[in-house]
Protein backbone atom coordinates (compact mmCIF):
# COMPACT_ATOMS: atom_id res chain seq x y z
CA UNK A 1 0.00 0.00 0.00
CA UNK A 2 1.39 2.73 -1.13
CA UNK A 3 2.23 6.04 1.28
CA UNK A 4 0.74 9.47 0.41
CA UNK A 5 2.27 12.58 -0.62
CA UNK A 6 2.78 14.90 2.26
CA UNK A 7 0.95 18.48 1.96
CA UNK A 8 3.06 21.60 1.58
CA UNK A 9 3.41 23.93 4.33
CA UNK A 10 2.33 27.33 3.48
CA UNK A 11 4.36 30.07 5.38
CA UNK A 12 2.85 32.83 7.38
CA UNK A 13 2.91 36.05 5.79
CA UNK A 14 3.18 38.03 9.00
CA UNK A 15 6.00 39.68 10.73
CA UNK A 16 7.56 37.26 12.65
CA UNK A 17 7.89 38.64 16.35
CA UNK A 18 11.33 38.51 17.43
CA UNK A 19 11.82 38.57 21.49
CA UNK A 20 14.45 40.80 22.11
CA UNK A 21 18.12 39.01 24.20
CA UNK A 22 19.19 39.81 27.30
CA UNK A 23 22.51 41.25 26.49
CA UNK A 24 20.76 43.63 23.96
CA UNK A 25 20.42 47.32 25.59
CA UNK A 26 17.14 48.42 26.48
CA UNK A 27 15.30 51.61 24.91
CA UNK A 28 15.46 54.97 26.81
CA UNK A 29 12.09 56.93 26.64
CA UNK A 30 12.26 60.60 25.94
CA UNK A 31 10.33 60.94 29.56
CA UNK A 32 13.19 59.05 30.94
CA UNK A 33 15.53 61.03 29.07
CA UNK A 34 14.27 64.49 30.51
CA UNK A 35 13.92 62.88 34.20
CA UNK A 36 17.29 62.01 34.04
CA UNK A 37 18.54 65.17 33.14
CA UNK A 38 16.30 67.13 35.49
CA UNK A 39 17.37 65.06 38.41
CA UNK A 40 21.31 65.54 37.09
CA UNK A 41 20.58 69.43 36.97
CA UNK A 42 18.92 69.25 40.58
CA UNK A 43 22.16 67.46 41.72
CA UNK A 44 24.47 70.07 39.94
CA UNK A 45 22.41 72.70 41.69
CA UNK A 46 22.58 70.79 45.19
CA UNK A 47 26.24 70.85 44.86
CA UNK A 48 26.72 74.67 43.33
CA UNK A 49 25.03 75.65 46.94
CA UNK A 50 27.84 72.99 48.58
CA UNK A 51 30.62 74.56 47.08
CA UNK A 52 29.35 78.39 47.32
CA UNK A 53 28.81 77.63 51.32
CA UNK A 54 32.49 78.49 52.25
CA UNK A 55 32.75 81.38 49.31
CA UNK A 56 29.59 83.01 50.98
CA UNK A 57 30.66 83.45 54.73
CA UNK A 58 33.75 84.72 53.78
CA UNK A 59 32.18 87.10 51.67
CA UNK A 60 29.51 87.71 54.56
CA UNK A 61 32.66 88.18 57.40
CA UNK A 62 34.89 90.39 54.56
CA UNK A 63 32.26 92.76 53.69
CA UNK A 64 30.88 93.54 57.85
CA UNK A 65 34.66 93.39 58.65
CA UNK A 66 36.94 94.51 56.42
CA UNK A 67 36.31 98.05 55.46
CA UNK A 68 38.01 97.89 52.02
CA UNK A 69 35.48 95.49 51.20
CA UNK A 70 32.67 97.35 52.79
CA UNK A 71 33.29 100.42 50.81
CA UNK A 72 34.14 98.61 47.55
CA UNK A 73 30.68 96.59 47.91
CA UNK A 74 28.59 99.84 49.02
CA UNK A 75 30.00 101.79 46.16
CA UNK A 76 29.15 98.71 43.84
CA UNK A 77 25.58 99.03 44.91
CA UNK A 78 25.75 103.13 44.58
CA UNK A 79 26.26 102.87 41.20
CA UNK A 80 23.93 99.99 40.64
CA UNK A 81 21.37 102.63 42.18
CA UNK A 82 22.66 105.18 40.19
CA UNK A 83 22.13 103.55 36.83
CA UNK A 84 18.29 102.98 38.10
CA UNK A 85 18.37 106.89 38.81
CA UNK A 86 19.64 107.86 35.69
CA UNK A 87 16.95 105.21 33.98
CA UNK A 88 13.97 106.85 35.86
CA UNK A 89 15.35 110.17 34.67
CA UNK A 90 15.73 109.31 31.39
CA UNK A 91 11.80 108.16 31.25
CA UNK A 92 10.36 111.68 33.07
CA UNK A 93 12.31 113.73 30.49
CA UNK A 94 11.10 111.86 27.66
CA UNK A 95 7.52 112.48 29.11
CA UNK A 96 7.90 115.92 29.45
CA UNK A 97 9.72 116.85 26.26
CA UNK A 98 8.05 117.73 23.10
CA UNK A 99 11.01 116.70 21.07
CA UNK A 100 8.88 117.83 17.61
CA UNK A 101 9.40 122.02 18.90
CA UNK A 102 13.47 120.61 19.18
CA UNK A 103 15.35 122.93 17.05
CA UNK A 104 18.29 120.63 15.14
CA UNK A 105 20.16 122.30 12.50
CA UNK A 106 20.79 119.14 10.32
CA UNK A 107 16.97 118.13 10.63
CA UNK A 108 14.37 119.67 9.00
CA UNK A 109 11.17 117.33 9.63
CA UNK A 110 10.97 116.56 13.32
CA UNK A 111 7.54 117.09 12.80
CA UNK A 112 7.34 113.68 11.49
CA UNK A 113 8.70 112.10 14.72
CA UNK A 114 6.18 109.37 15.82
CA UNK A 115 5.91 107.86 19.15
CA UNK A 116 7.53 104.66 18.38
CA UNK A 117 10.61 106.83 17.86
CA UNK A 118 11.15 107.66 21.28
CA UNK A 119 12.08 103.91 22.15
CA UNK A 120 14.58 104.00 19.95
CA UNK A 121 16.04 107.27 20.99
CA UNK A 122 16.11 105.95 23.87
CA UNK A 123 18.31 102.68 22.96
CA UNK A 124 20.30 105.39 21.54
CA UNK A 125 21.56 107.41 24.57
CA UNK A 126 21.71 104.09 26.36
CA UNK A 127 24.02 102.07 24.11
CA UNK A 128 26.13 105.37 23.91
CA UNK A 129 26.48 105.99 27.48
CA UNK A 130 27.58 102.23 27.25
CA UNK A 131 29.99 102.28 24.63
CA UNK A 132 31.82 105.12 26.42
CA UNK A 133 31.72 103.36 29.72
CA UNK A 134 33.95 100.36 27.88
CA UNK A 135 36.79 102.40 26.94
CA UNK A 136 39.70 103.12 28.84
CA UNK A 137 39.39 105.89 31.06
CA UNK A 138 41.34 107.86 33.87
CA UNK A 139 40.03 107.37 37.62
CA UNK A 140 41.09 111.18 38.82
CA UNK A 141 39.18 112.54 35.66
CA UNK A 142 36.23 110.15 36.68
CA UNK A 143 36.29 111.37 40.17
CA UNK A 144 36.58 115.11 38.76
CA UNK A 145 33.18 114.05 37.00
CA UNK A 146 31.45 112.80 39.73
CA UNK A 147 32.47 115.70 41.87
CA UNK A 148 31.99 118.71 39.70
CA UNK A 149 29.10 116.52 37.17
CA UNK A 150 27.29 113.97 39.09
CA UNK A 151 26.81 115.13 42.42
CA UNK A 152 25.40 118.50 41.67
CA UNK A 153 23.25 116.84 38.89
CA UNK A 154 22.23 114.18 42.01
CA UNK A 155 21.40 116.59 44.44
CA UNK A 156 19.07 118.54 42.17
CA UNK A 157 17.37 115.41 40.27
CA UNK A 158 16.37 113.85 43.68
CA UNK A 159 14.93 117.26 45.27
CA UNK A 160 12.35 117.07 41.69
CA UNK A 161 12.12 113.53 41.89
CA UNK A 162 10.98 114.29 45.94
CA UNK A 163 8.47 117.01 44.65
CA UNK A 164 7.56 114.99 42.40
CA UNK A 165 6.42 112.07 44.28
CA UNK A 166 5.25 113.43 47.33
CA UNK A 167 2.67 115.67 44.64
CA UNK A 168 1.32 111.99 42.92
CA UNK A 169 1.24 110.34 46.70
CA UNK A 170 -1.06 113.64 47.93
CA UNK A 171 -2.95 113.81 44.54
CA UNK A 172 -3.86 109.87 45.16
CA UNK A 173 -4.63 110.11 48.56
CA UNK A 174 -6.80 113.20 48.17
CA UNK A 175 -9.17 110.93 45.41
CA UNK A 176 -8.99 108.38 47.79
CA UNK A 177 -9.94 110.66 50.73
CA UNK A 178 -13.22 111.94 48.70
CA UNK A 179 -14.24 108.89 47.94
CA UNK A 180 -14.01 108.14 51.35
CA UNK A 181 -15.64 110.99 53.04
CA UNK A 182 -19.10 110.64 50.47
CA UNK A 183 -19.39 106.58 50.96
CA UNK A 184 -21.99 105.96 53.44
CA UNK A 185 -21.33 104.10 56.71
CA UNK A 186 -23.07 101.01 57.65
CA UNK A 187 -23.47 100.65 61.44
CA UNK A 188 -26.35 98.01 62.06
CA UNK A 189 -28.44 100.70 63.44
CA UNK A 190 -32.29 101.30 61.46
CA UNK A 191 -32.28 105.34 60.91
CA UNK A 192 -34.61 105.78 58.59
CA UNK A 193 -38.08 104.29 57.31
CA UNK A 194 -37.24 101.88 54.33
CA UNK A 195 -38.00 103.31 50.87
CA UNK A 196 -37.91 101.83 47.52
CA UNK A 197 -34.61 102.93 47.05
CA UNK A 198 -32.85 103.09 50.51
CA UNK A 199 -33.46 100.56 53.05
CA UNK A 200 -32.44 103.14 55.55
CA UNK A 201 -29.78 101.54 57.39
CA UNK A 202 -26.11 103.62 55.62
CA UNK A 203 -26.05 106.97 57.37
CA UNK A 204 -24.28 109.83 55.30
CA UNK A 205 -21.79 112.30 57.04
CA UNK A 206 -22.85 115.62 56.72
CA UNK A 207 -25.17 115.67 59.49
CA UNK A 208 -24.45 114.57 63.10
CA UNK A 209 -25.93 111.71 65.53
CA UNK A 210 -26.96 112.48 68.95
CA UNK A 211 -28.84 109.67 71.16
CA UNK A 212 -30.48 110.55 74.17
CA UNK A 213 -31.77 108.20 76.80
CA UNK A 214 -31.62 105.94 79.63
CA UNK A 215 -27.70 106.33 80.40
CA UNK A 216 -27.01 102.08 80.48
CA UNK A 217 -29.19 101.65 77.60
CA UNK A 218 -27.34 104.29 75.62
CA UNK A 219 -24.13 102.93 76.76
CA UNK A 220 -24.78 99.25 75.36
CA UNK A 221 -26.02 100.33 72.36
CA UNK A 222 -22.37 102.39 71.53
CA UNK A 223 -20.71 98.63 72.65
CA UNK A 224 -22.89 97.06 69.86
CA UNK A 225 -22.23 99.78 67.33
CA UNK A 226 -18.49 99.85 68.14
CA UNK A 227 -18.89 95.69 67.49
CA UNK A 228 -20.69 96.21 63.99
CA UNK A 229 -17.84 98.95 63.13
CA UNK A 230 -15.00 96.16 63.46
CA UNK A 231 -16.67 93.21 61.70
CA UNK A 232 -16.09 92.18 58.21
CA UNK A 233 -19.10 93.59 56.48
CA UNK A 234 -18.82 96.80 57.58
CA UNK A 235 -17.40 99.87 55.80
CA UNK A 236 -15.46 101.77 58.74
CA UNK A 237 -12.17 101.55 58.43
CA UNK A 238 -11.10 103.50 61.99
CA UNK A 239 -13.06 104.47 65.06
CA UNK A 240 -12.20 107.06 67.35
CA UNK A 241 -14.34 106.44 70.58
CA UNK A 242 -13.97 109.09 73.60
CA UNK A 243 -15.18 106.79 76.33
CA UNK A 244 -17.08 108.30 79.13
CA UNK A 245 -16.34 105.13 81.65
CA UNK A 246 -15.59 101.53 82.23
CA UNK A 247 -13.13 99.19 80.43
CA UNK A 248 -13.33 99.39 76.96
CA UNK A 249 -14.71 96.17 75.58
CA UNK A 250 -12.77 95.80 72.27
CA UNK A 251 -8.95 95.68 71.81
CA UNK A 252 -8.53 95.78 67.67
CA UNK A 253 -6.66 98.67 66.44
CA UNK A 254 -9.45 99.52 64.16
CA UNK A 255 -10.64 101.37 67.26
CA UNK A 256 -8.98 103.78 69.37
CA UNK A 257 -10.28 104.35 72.96
CA UNK A 258 -9.62 107.79 74.73
CA UNK A 259 -10.16 108.01 78.47
CA UNK A 260 -12.56 110.67 80.13
CA UNK A 261 -9.50 112.24 82.05
CA UNK A 262 -8.04 113.09 78.44
CA UNK A 263 -10.77 114.55 76.54
CA UNK A 264 -12.92 116.23 79.69
CA UNK A 265 -14.07 119.93 78.18
CA UNK A 266 -12.15 118.80 74.63
CA UNK A 267 -14.98 121.23 73.33
CA UNK A 268 -14.30 123.80 75.88
CA UNK A 269 -12.79 126.33 73.02
CA UNK A 270 -12.63 125.14 68.90
CA UNK A 271 -8.88 124.33 69.50
CA UNK A 272 -9.09 122.13 72.48
CA UNK A 273 -9.79 118.50 70.46
CA UNK A 274 -7.24 119.78 68.22
CA UNK A 275 -4.53 119.82 70.75
CA UNK A 276 -6.21 116.22 72.28
CA UNK A 277 -6.09 114.82 69.09
CA UNK A 278 -2.49 115.57 68.44
CA UNK A 279 -1.58 114.39 72.00
CA UNK A 280 -3.29 111.47 72.56
CA UNK A 281 -4.85 110.23 69.01
CA UNK A 282 -2.87 110.63 65.65
CA UNK A 283 -0.07 108.75 66.49
CA UNK A 284 -2.19 105.71 67.69
CA UNK A 285 -4.48 105.25 64.26
CA UNK A 286 -4.18 103.20 61.20
CA UNK A 287 -6.19 104.26 59.24
CA UNK A 288 -8.38 107.70 58.06
CA UNK A 289 -11.32 108.40 60.82
CA UNK A 290 -14.65 107.70 59.65
CA UNK A 291 -16.56 107.31 62.72
CA UNK A 292 -16.33 109.53 66.16
CA UNK A 293 -17.78 108.24 68.94
CA UNK A 294 -18.51 110.76 72.50
CA UNK A 295 -19.84 108.83 74.88
CA UNK A 296 -21.43 112.08 77.00
CA UNK A 297 -21.51 115.36 75.37
CA UNK A 298 -22.04 116.40 78.76
CA UNK A 299 -18.40 116.00 79.96
CA UNK A 300 -17.23 117.34 76.26
CA UNK A 301 -18.56 121.08 77.28
CA UNK A 302 -17.59 123.02 81.17
CA UNK A 303 -21.53 123.40 82.30
CA UNK A 304 -22.72 126.09 84.69
CA UNK A 305 -25.50 125.89 87.11
CA UNK A 306 -27.51 127.60 84.81
CA UNK A 307 -26.76 126.00 81.76
CA UNK A 308 -29.64 123.44 80.56
CA UNK A 309 -29.23 119.86 79.06
CA UNK A 310 -30.08 120.87 75.37
CA UNK A 311 -27.61 124.37 75.80
CA UNK A 312 -24.48 121.93 77.06
CA UNK A 313 -25.07 118.97 74.52
CA UNK A 314 -25.35 121.48 71.28
CA UNK A 315 -22.60 123.63 72.33
CA UNK A 316 -20.02 120.52 73.08
CA UNK A 317 -21.54 118.87 69.43
CA UNK A 318 -21.09 121.82 67.40
CA UNK A 319 -17.59 122.18 67.75
CA UNK A 320 -16.80 118.61 67.87
CA UNK A 321 -18.83 118.76 64.54
CA UNK A 322 -16.57 121.27 62.71
CA UNK A 323 -13.28 118.63 64.20
CA UNK A 324 -15.50 115.54 62.32
CA UNK A 325 -15.79 117.55 58.70
CA UNK A 326 -12.24 117.84 58.80
CA UNK A 327 -11.67 114.37 59.56
CA UNK A 328 -14.13 113.23 57.02
CA UNK A 329 -16.29 111.07 59.91
CA UNK A 330 -19.46 110.50 60.81
CA UNK A 331 -20.15 112.25 64.57
CA UNK A 332 -22.58 110.24 66.78
CA UNK A 333 -22.56 112.37 70.15
CA UNK A 334 -24.84 110.98 73.12
CA UNK A 335 -26.47 112.44 76.44
CA UNK A 336 -27.07 110.01 78.78
CA UNK A 337 -29.78 110.33 81.45
CA UNK A 338 -30.42 108.74 85.01
CA UNK A 339 -33.98 107.70 83.86
CA UNK A 340 -36.37 106.83 81.39
CA UNK A 341 -37.63 109.50 79.00
CA UNK A 342 -40.75 110.63 79.13
CA UNK A 343 -43.22 110.40 76.21
CA UNK A 344 -42.18 112.66 72.96
CA UNK A 345 -39.66 114.12 75.60
CA UNK A 346 -37.84 114.99 72.42
CA UNK A 347 -40.50 116.39 69.96
CA UNK A 348 -40.73 119.67 72.84
CA UNK A 349 -39.54 123.19 72.19
CA UNK A 350 -36.53 122.74 74.41
CA UNK A 351 -35.49 120.15 71.99
CA UNK A 352 -35.81 122.28 68.54
CA UNK A 353 -32.36 123.16 68.06
CA UNK A 354 -30.66 119.74 68.63
CA UNK A 355 -33.61 118.25 66.25
CA UNK A 356 -32.43 120.82 63.68
CA UNK A 357 -28.93 120.32 63.45
CA UNK A 358 -28.59 116.70 63.91
CA UNK A 359 -30.11 113.47 63.21
CA UNK A 360 -32.08 113.14 67.11
CA UNK A 361 -32.73 109.63 68.27
CA UNK A 362 -34.52 108.44 71.57
CA UNK A 363 -33.07 105.35 73.43
CA UNK A 364 -35.08 103.75 75.61
CA UNK A 365 -34.97 99.77 76.94
CA UNK A 366 -38.52 98.75 77.72
CA UNK A 367 -39.34 95.91 79.52
CA UNK A 368 -40.20 92.35 77.72
CA UNK A 369 -43.43 90.19 78.87
CA UNK A 370 -41.77 88.14 82.17
CA UNK A 371 -40.82 84.52 80.88
CA UNK A 372 -40.53 82.40 84.16
CA UNK A 373 -37.51 80.60 85.31
CA UNK A 374 -35.83 83.55 82.73
CA UNK A 375 -34.02 86.41 83.66
CA UNK A 376 -36.06 89.51 83.06
CA UNK A 377 -34.98 91.12 79.31
CA UNK A 378 -35.55 94.48 77.91
CA UNK A 379 -35.60 95.55 74.01
CA UNK A 380 -33.83 98.61 73.51
CA UNK A 381 -34.83 101.00 70.99
CA UNK A 382 -33.05 104.16 68.84
CA UNK A 383 -36.45 106.13 67.24
CA UNK A 384 -38.85 104.03 66.47
CA UNK A 385 -36.82 100.94 65.42
CA UNK A 386 -35.66 97.71 67.66
CA UNK A 387 -32.19 97.97 67.90
CA UNK A 388 -31.61 94.69 69.70
CA UNK A 389 -32.26 92.92 73.02
CA UNK A 390 -30.52 93.10 76.40
CA UNK A 391 -30.56 91.00 79.49
CA UNK A 392 -30.88 93.02 83.04
CA UNK A 393 -27.72 91.70 83.91
CA UNK A 394 -25.79 93.17 81.21
CA UNK A 395 -27.75 96.09 81.05
CA UNK A 396 -26.87 96.66 85.20
CA UNK A 397 -23.09 96.50 83.93
CA UNK A 398 -23.39 99.39 82.16
CA UNK A 399 -24.73 101.71 85.09
CA UNK A 400 -22.45 104.20 85.73
CA UNK A 401 -20.85 103.89 89.25
CA UNK A 402 -18.11 106.21 90.80
CA UNK A 403 -15.71 103.35 92.06
CA UNK A 404 -12.78 104.08 90.23
CA UNK A 405 -11.60 100.72 88.05
CA UNK A 406 -7.89 100.63 86.19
Amino acid sequence: MSELPEEPVEESTSPKLVLPKEDEEKVITQEELQNEAAEKAAQDQEQLVQDMAIPAELAQHLVLNDPEFGQLVASMLASRQLYAMCMYELEMLCEKRDFKKEKVEDIENLEDLEDLHIPMLKEILINSAAVQAQQPFDEKLLFNGFVKTVFPWMQRVVVEHTKEQEAAKREEYDEMNAKRIVTPLKLGVQWFPESATDTGAELGRTKPVMLIGFEPAVRWILDQITETALGEESNVNQTLRLNSGGKPKHSDPKVWYVPKGDWEQVANSNTEFGRMYARNVADNLIDPIDLLIVDDLCHATPSHEFSSIHFTANEGQKKLKKWADQLGCLLIGCVGLPRDLQPNELNRPEYETLRVHNILRAVEACKLPAVEGEEARYAVTIGIHKFGEVSQAELDEYAPTKIITP
